[in-house]
């Protein structure tokens, strides 16, 4: 497993990068024999503490977890039991209602660009040009799956939408959260 921890604006020590590894570690090998990759986050939010928890298992699915606390060790607690809530209601879906894929088959995905856009505030003078502030720039990947492993993915994720390449047709998708709590689904003809 390749694992990255970082800290943000704090100093953590060995010990606790060491404890976040070797949970993070034990917590993906009980639900998983696939290896993985990620990251785990500290940063330090007014008067509390945060823990990001970012991890790629092999098969393409990604799993993200947060927590807050006043310590920073009950924020890693927090995240990584978020993190194994998630691993066991994937397992649980997998096991009763997809069939199984051969262990070592990678999921294949189609890099993109993805960009974070800043808001117009009222204060600021409207320029004569409409385009948007870019903040942030990264790539993405778009994953070739069928809807309901879509549909699964998005529930795990705390992100409100998610794009996916449909593997019954090849043509793009999105999948997103409703404000009435359901799932809508895009699927262009």
């Amino acid at each position: 497993m390749h694992l990255q921890i970082i800290s943000k604006q704090i100093d953590i020590g060995d010990s606790l990068r060491e404890q976040a590894t070797d949970r993070l570690t034990q917590t993906l090998d009980k639900f998983t024999l696939r290896p993985a990759k990620g990251h785990v986050t500290f940063s330090r939010q007014g008067s509390s503490f945060r823990t990001d928890c970012h991890v790629q298992l092999s098969s393409g699915l990604v799993l993200q977890a947060r927590g807050d606390g006043t310590e920073i060790h009950a924020s890693l607690d927090k995240a990584l039991e978020r993190l194994e809530k998630q691993l066991r209601r994937n397992k649980r879906r997998l096991r009763d209602h997809h069939a199984k894929r051969e262990e070592s088959k990678l999921i294949e995905t189609i890099e993109a660009q993805a960009y974070i856009l800043s808001e117009a505030s009222e204060n600021e003078p409207e320029s004569p040009v409409l385009e948007p502030t870019i903040v942030a720039e990264s790539t993405a990947g778009i994953r070739e799956i069928t809807v309901a492993e879509a549909v699964m993915q998005l529930d795990l994720m705390e992100d409100p939408a998610l794009m996916f390449k449909n593997a019954g047709h090849g043509g793009l998708n999105v999948v997103y959260r409703r404000s009435d709590g359901n799932i809508g689904w895009i699927d262009p003809k």
